[in-house]
């Protein structure tokens, strides 16, 4: 289909990835008989796709201009040829030959009649992209409930662009967490700061976390099951975003959530986020100190292993792998009053029962637990 597209609009050769998109979008929503003649939209989402906003591809268009960006006297729109289909915001990728970019943009109108093929000039510039991946409506949700977590965790502020440092990018990234059967889990969206572009002894220093070992989650799995303890299950959401940052870091306003009127505006950070180099080691010290203030001390040869005792007798045992506490030994009380106070301090998810971890499913029954 992408090849079909590209021929009969005459579309250079490097714009084959909007093709590909494009011919994707399409078919997730046409029909199928591997889904008993239901679109693949409709199988994932629960309802019929709309199609009243399906344009021809390689079509004129114009696109608005948005009004930040030109005067009364101004043109409205400017012209383009439609590429694709855009679900970060309401409307769609469109070339402007003038400066080879393709842009989301709003379309006010397209004239789909006229063939206006493109002429392809093998050896002109590379086409500049506008780097945003097609997604669909869920993963849309994903992405301002991430905003959402970052505004309230007061993650960042908006601040003039400084003259002297470095201001890094960001981009959204999009993956679905599974279930042991390969059934999707959830869906994640994630904010990420393009830490390759990173400077050491300006950006960061430190960047050594350590993450639990295969061995210790073994041995926490034999113990529980030797003294038929349960092993419970917490996710902290968005774990990175509590850690402190001893450095000072600019990064771009997210593609999307740009503050109107302050586009040139940049955001301090004052905690980390994923993609920076050191955002693992600062969420692990804040995790770390954090448990020790309750009272648990870390294990020498294990830094993820955190027990706290009561006197002789052990109350909890507590596994850290990035943002999963494998927690056991504790009675009801104990753990529902560690619940409390970790929730007190860090957005988290109850998983109850560890069922599923680092892709191996676990039963946990009067019995035992059962490793597969």
């Amino acid at each position: 289909m992408a090849r079909c597209l590209m021929f009969e609009k005459n579309i250079p050769k490097a714009l084959w990835a909007e093709a590909v998109n494009t011919a994707a979008y399409l078919q997730n929503k046409l029909p199928t008989k591997a889904l008993a003649h239901k679109t693949p939209f409709g199988a994932w989402f629960g309802f019929k796709p709309s199609l009243a906003h399906l344009r021809t591809f390689g079509c004129l268009c114009y696109a608005q201009v948005p009004a930040a960006k030109r005067s009364k006297l101004d043109e409205r729109s400017q012209a383009g040829i439609l590429v694709g289909y855009s679900l970060i915001k309401k409307g769609y990728r469109v070339l402007h030959p003038s400066t080879n970019k393709v842009l989301n943009v709003l379309v006010t109108t397209s004239e789909e009649i006229i063939t206006g093929q493109i002429e392809s000039d093998a050896e002109g510039p590379e086409m500049d992209y506008d780097d945003v991946p097609v997604r669909g409506t869920r993963s849309l949700a994903k992405v301002y409930e991430r905003a959402q977590v970052a505004i309230k965790n007061k993650t960042w502020e908006l601040v003039e662009k400084p003259s002297n440092r470095k201001v890094i990018g960001v981009k959204w990234v999009y993956r679905a967490k599974l279930n042991a059967d390969g059934s999707p889990n959830k869906l994640k969206a994630r904010l990420v700061v393009k830490g390759f572009s990173q400077r050491y002894g300006v950006d960061y220093i430190e960047t050594f976390a350590p993450v639990a070992r295969l061995d210790t989650i073994r041995l926490l799995v034999a113990l529980a099951a030797q003294m038929n303890w349960k092993i419970h299950q917490f996710d902290v959401k968005s774990a990175f975003l509590n850690g402190y940052l001893e450095q000072e870091i600019y990064v771009n306003q997210p593609q999307g959530f740009q503050v109107t009127g302050k586009e040139d505006m940049v955001y301090k950070l004052n905690k980390a986020l994923y993609g920076l180099k050191q955002a693992p080691r600062a969420w692990y010290i804040r995790i770390d100190g954090y448990l020790i203030s309750l009272g648990f001390n870390r294990s020498i040869s294990e830094p993820t292993l955190y027990v706290q005792r009561k006197g002789l007798q052990t109350q909890l045992i507590v596994s850290l792998y990035i943002d999963d506490l494998l927690v056991t030994r504790g009675d009801e009380a104990t753990l529902a009053d560690f619940k409390t106070k970790m929730k007190q301090m860090f957005e988290m998810s109850d998983l109850g029962l560890m069922t599923y971890f680092l892709g191996i499913e676990v039963s946990q029954t009067q019995k035992g637990i059962c490793l597969s």
